[in-house]
């Protein structure tokens, strides 16, 4: 899969929120409500699982500001608690400034992945068919720890 860098963050984001129900197209008009970055670092927040690597919890309250630029300067607060407050400042955000917004992703991205390994394992066995020797490969789903 060869992606430009633009359409991975997209990719990698509506990963993250589609667990809220949402998703975004572009880095400009459809992030100008801060409304995806809340849910995003919501998602990405680290959970206390990692050894080493204690809970952060996203405060959300912020969501509901109805100054938007106060929105976005409250989101930028949860995103410094994460290590992640570089290049844009709340006008940015309001404003739509793609290149801005889509560093500022990045810098999630690079921060905070928070993928999972998938949930199976391959089963790279030979199988006979007709006498003769045919390579297979078939998912095997198998829950880990269930």
């Amino acid at each position: 899969m060869n992606l430009s860098p633009e359409d991975l963050l997209l990719r990698w984001a509506n990963y993250h929120l589609k667990k809220v129900g949402m998703s975004i197209s572009n880095f400009s008009g459809d992030i100008k409500d801060v409304r995806a970055y809340f849910h995003l670092l919501e998602q990405i927040s680290p959970d206390g699982k990692k050894e080493g690597v204690p809970r952060i919890e996203v405060d959300m309250t912020g969501i509901y500001d109805p100054d938007l630029a106060k929105r976005a300067e409250f989101m930028l607060k949860q995103a410094e608690r994460l290590g992640c407050r570089q290049f844009v400042t709340p006008t940015d955000i309001v404003s739509g400034n793609a290149k801005l917004n889509m560093a500022f992703v990045a810098t999630l991205f690079n921060k905070h992945l928070a993928l999972n390994k998938p949930d199976f394992e391959m089963d790279w066995t030979l199988k006979s068919k007709r006498g003769g020797m045919v390579a297979h490969a078939s998912h095997i789903c198998r829950h880990r720890g269930r």
